[in-house]
């Protein structure tokens, strides 16, 4: 009355076989779990089933007790992730061999007791009796088969950048794989999205998933949250986690803008902002009549660029402008003059230009490396802009005021240090 399914008949009393019901009153055909040579003894299982679907199995094991005849045994276990219809490579689940003939007990030969299973969220938990120290003791043990998805770092991009993200999902089961089916969704409607996929993670392991994508040249300024989804196949459980990208707004009329720049402890720093090209020859001058080619610069991935000019000296002033290859010619860009101070003060040297069609440059000096705060206020004292600026350092600074979106009006500048305020005035014009 088995049927045609051959495993449906045990190859001896030994094996642990499976079946399951919807109802009570139809059961399916019985399957094997045990994946042990036949004769060796597999007694007293258990099963339970779990939040994530699947099924596991425990039972007493004899198969690691071939020099002895099946005098001792082990705690193995499995896990079938389509209804008990086949099931995994049996897993060891004690660390000690039971020599079930040594054991003091009331019961003569004693070959272990009922054993306890028990499921929750996302664990199983193994409980036995145990014989390896010679007595029967309860042991128990923890399967954690959780699964847990993480987002690339946030990240700031502009339009038409060719944009790669890692994103990771790692398994906490130190008994099996984990099968998983991901999604990455991104709220905005670029092209390319939603991405898909399915991946196999091994055992106390983490697996990459890389995306690669265009921000579309027509992508306004703003935040753009991309969601990753990981869910079993049988969508019983699933881990998210999203990364925030700030789309910047792209330079436009110009190739390159300026970011800060500064005189600190004998050297001259720089860092310009690129709209194109990954590569922009660097000219320095100190009379602003000639210009010396002294390098060449590459973007990172932010499009910038920075230079550190130690050859400078105290009480100069040097100019530094890129050259960028556009249309078979060298374009200039992103000139700025830096004044290298002989001792570092307190000061505040105004907004440049003043007044400015877009966003103005803030240049201020520190006296020391203290904290220190730079304010930018409209005119009816609210506050618009501000930076903590004392880890900067002593020396010159600049700030450029791009990201703060300023519309066109009066405002006032205020820096403070060590309980001392400068402050300065300059226009926005539109």
């Amino acid at each position: 009355t088995h049927g045609a399914n051959i495993h449906d008949i045990a190859r001896d009393h030994r094996d642990a076989m499976v079946a399951h019901s919807d109802d009570g009153a139809t059961w399916t055909v019985q399957n094997r779990m045990n994946d042990d040579p036949a004769w060796f003894d597999d007694w007293f299982p258990e099963i339970q089933a779990t939040a994530e679907g699947y099924a596991y199995g425990m039972w007493y094991d004899w198969r690691d007790a071939t020099a002895n005849c099946g005098g001792r045994s082990n705690i193995y276990a499995t896990r079938s992730l389509d209804g008990g219809a086949t099931w995994a490579a049996n897993q060891r689940v004690t660390d000690a061999t039971t020599a079930w003939t040594t054991v003091a007990s009331n019961l003569i030969p004693n070959e272990g007791d009922y054993l306890g299973m028990y499921a929750g969220d996302r664990l199983v938990a193994f409980c036995w009796a145990d014989g390896r120290n010679n007595r029967p003791d309860i042991y128990a043990a923890k399967l954690n088969q959780t699964f847990t998805a993480s987002c690339a770092a946030d990240r700031q991009v502009y339009p038409k950048d060719a944009v790669n993200v890692t994103d990771q999902v790692a398994n906490a089961s130190v008994m099996f794989t984990c099968g998983l089916n991901y999604t990455l969704t991104c709220e905005r409607n670029w092209p390319g999205f939603p991405m898909t996929g399915s991946v196999t993670v091994p055992v106390s392991s983490a697996s990459n998933l890389p995306f690669g994508f265009a921000v579309p040249d027509t992508a306004a300024e703003g935040f753009v949250h991309l969601c990753l989804n990981t869910v079993l196949p049988n969508g019983a459980l699933s881990s998210s986690c999203c990364q925030t990208l700030e789309v910047l707004p792209g330079i436009v009329g110009v190739t390159a803008s300026l970011v800060s720049a500064s005189a600190v402890g004998g050297r001259v720093e720089v860092v310009w902002q690129l709209g194109a090209g990954a590569a922009a020859a660097l000219y320095r001058s100190v009379d602003g009549a000639s210009w010396e080619r002294i390098g060449t610069l590459s973007a990172d991935g932010l499009h910038r660029m920075s230079y550190v000019d130690r050859d400078v000296s105290g009480g100069h002033r040097y100019g530094y402008r890129l050259g960028i290859a556009m249309g078979g010619a060298e374009v200039t860009a992103g000139e700025t003059w830096v004044d290298v101070p002989l001792r570092a003060v307190f000061a505040l040297h105004g907004a440049r230009p003043n007044p400015a069609a877009g966003a103005p440059n803030l240049w201020f000096s520190l006296a020391d490396g203290s904290p220190a705060t730079l304010e930018v206020l409209d005119l009816s004292g609210r506050r618009v802009f501000e930076q903590q600026v004392g880890s900067l350092g002593a020396g010159v600074h600049m700030l450029a005021l791009e990201r703060a979106h300023l519309p066109a009006g009066i405002y006032a500048i205020r820096l403070m240090q060590a309980g001392h305020a400068l402050t300065g005035k300059f226009a926005v014009v539109r």
